[in-house]
């Protein structure tokens, strides 16, 4: 039998309260070592455990823009230095001993 909201019932029977540290869930994490573990945590973990995560993620997002940057602007030196390069090998002046 489906109850609808109006039912007799539904009315007597208290609001479900969920206790953080009670509830749990099921996760699956993978290890450093690249093992998959599935194991039971309470919600108050996960949420944690996410946490920590997030904050890695923020602090590796920080490192590689950091690492894009260094990388860009070496790209441009080495460019500025490939065209003075082009540009003396042209020059008539130019010759082997110059490198």
């Amino acid at each position: 039998t489906r109850q609808t909201l109006n039912s007799s019932s539904r009315k007597e029977s208290a609001p479900q309260v969920l206790l953080p540290e009670e509830e749990k869930m099921i996760v699956e994490e993978t290890k450093s070592n690249g093992q998959t573990v599935i194991e039971e945590k309470s919600l108050v973990d996960t949420v944690y455990a996410l946490r920590d995560e997030v904050q890695e993620l923020r602090q590796d997002n920080k490192k590689m823009k950091k690492s894009l940057e260094e990388e860009q602007r070496a790209r441009k030196d080495l460019e500025k230095l490939v065209r003075k390069v082009l540009k003396n090998m042209n020059d008539p002046a130019w010759d082997e001993t110059n490198l």
